[in-house]
């Protein structure tokens, strides 16, 4: 992979780690051919906020509909995302950051494979290391290549991953509105369209525990209810 884009949504309830999440991606976006997509969920003042990212590398921002649902808003980021001119397109939440070695890692898996996932370090909310990995314990595979496999475990989110733009047909640019786990519904679809994935052989991402995020603090919910 010789290019990259970040792509990512910024929303106002986010903005205390938003310096962080765009710190991480200057880090390691450094000798990359690297830019960055950002859909805007009404953040305040956007243009200002991006400054630290627009100085370094190309911005791309799309502003989403006041009150869109999760769907749309990752819907808009990834129509804007498919006009960006790169091979690869990696994920990250708001409020989390990219770790240094991220790009490295996710292309090296995208030489031969159609999309990438790596562990994530747990912080957290100030952002402190919690000294653990978010899927220590758990029995991730190598290679993810059947929707079957993450029928009723998922661990394909939309802030450790990352796909060849190419792999972004149009079926993936329609995200259902009632869809409650895009990034469960979005993968099962790749997965469907005959796509491969490969582990990182190390962590891609620091993965922010607060009272706000989805994984590990919400109430648990039926996979009747996330499947599409």
């Amino acid at each position: 992979m010789n290019s990259f884009a970040f792509c990512t949504s910024f929303y106002e309830s986010a903005r205390p780690y938003l310096e962080d999440c765009m710190r991480g991606i200057i880090r390691a976006g450094e000798g990359h051919d690297c830019a960055v997509v950002v859909a805007i969920d009404g953040l305040r003042d956007s243009a200002r906020t991006l400054e630290p990212l627009v100085a370094v590398m190309p911005v791309h921002t799309v502003d989403v509909a006041p009150g869109a649902s999760i769907a749309k808003v990752r819907e808009a980021m990834l129509r804007c995302a498919s006009t960006v001119a790169v091979d690869a397109l990696v994920l990250i939440d708001a409020d989390d950051w990219p770790l240094e070695a991220a790009l490295d890692l996710h292309g090296e898996r995208l030489e031969t494979a159609s999309f990438s996932y790596g562990d994530m370090k747990v912080v957290n909310a100030e952002g402190v290391s919690l000294n653990r990995m978010f899927y220590s314990g758990s029995d991730i595979p190598e290679e993810t290549a059947d929707d079957a496999q993450i029928l009723d475990c998922n661990w394909l989110g939309f802030s450790n991953t990352a796909f060849r733009r190419e792999d972004l047909q149009d079926n993936l640019l329609s995200i259902p509105e009632s869809i409650t786990a895009v990034d469960w519904w979005f993968y099962t679809t790749l997965l469907r369209n005959g796509a491969r994935g490969l582990k990182t052989r190390a962590p891609v991402v620091a993965y922010r525990m607060h009272d706000q995020n989805i994984l590990g603090a919400s109430p648990g919910m039926l996979v009747e209810d996330l499947r599409a």
